[in-house]
């Protein structure tokens, strides 16, 4: 049950609301100011939606307009909005999933601290370059899963500049990596949290080449233990 909302009977119900797709002509919570659009959704998961939404249509990327002016409103949205997910970050990250984690990281990336936005843009680029080697995986080679010791250990091939790829299960360029992830989140706990959690998730999906490194390589599953 989640404990802070009033509306509906139970977290299943507020995820569904979540996951519900926003309808881009749909700006009936444009015109609100941010006082106003948070006494009216109790539930804080949809308030949450509601945010990132704005957030997002507040950014001056110039694809769409929508008639409104809401950047005025975005320290107000973008302060609510990391008062809620910080006041409870471990809550919101274990049953928002990762689809959303990775909205408020692009979030963060757009209106937080220059510290908050670095961190955070480091983080959703790991998994956004993840999604396009699982897409290359799946999609266009339909590779099986999991992958052998055999098949992650191969003469390494030349990519470009006299960058080669890398052995999976024996290269401790991935172990490395992650200590220096962890050392430059340091000093945004939150970040750093959401990270484990998608982390977290990443390690029970074979799909993922977290999944394959931390399965052949002990480097890089002992480094990812203090994460």
């Amino acid at each position: 049950m989640d404990k802070k909302c009033n509306i509906h009977e139970n977290i299943k119900e507020c995820l569904r609301v979540l996951n519900k797709e926003w309808k881009r002509d749909d700006n009936s919570i444009c015109n609100k100011s941010t006082k106003d659009l948070q006494l009216e959704t109790k539930c804080d998961i949809e308030l949450i939606k509601k945010l990132i939404v704005r957030l997002r249509r507040a950014m001056p990327l110039k694809t769409i307009s929508h008639g409104y002016n809401l950047s005025k409103y975005a320290e107000t949205d973008f302060n609510l909005l990391k008062s809620i997910i910080e006041e409870d970050i471990h809550h919101y990250s274990s049953v928002l999933g990762s689809r959303w984690i990775i909205s408020i990281l692009d979030t963060y990336t757009d209106w937080g601290s220059k510290e908050e936005s670095k961190n955070a843009l480091l983080v959703s680029s790991i998994i956004h370059m993840e999604r396009i080697a699982c897409t290359e995986k799946l999609q266009i080679r339909n590779l099986t899963y999991p992958f052998s010791t055999k098949e992650t250990h191969k003469p390494q091939k030349l990519l470009w500049s006299g960058l080669k790829t890398t052995n999976l299960d024996c290269d401790d360029f991935y172990s490395n990596f992650l200590y220096r992830i962890k050392t430059s989140l340091k000093d945004t706990p939150s970040i750093l949290i959401m990270l484990q959690y998608l982390f977290k998730e990443m390690l029970k999906n074979e799909k993922s080449s977290l999944h394959t490194v931390c399965n052949h390589s002990i480097f890089a599953s002992k480094k990812m233990k203090e994460i």
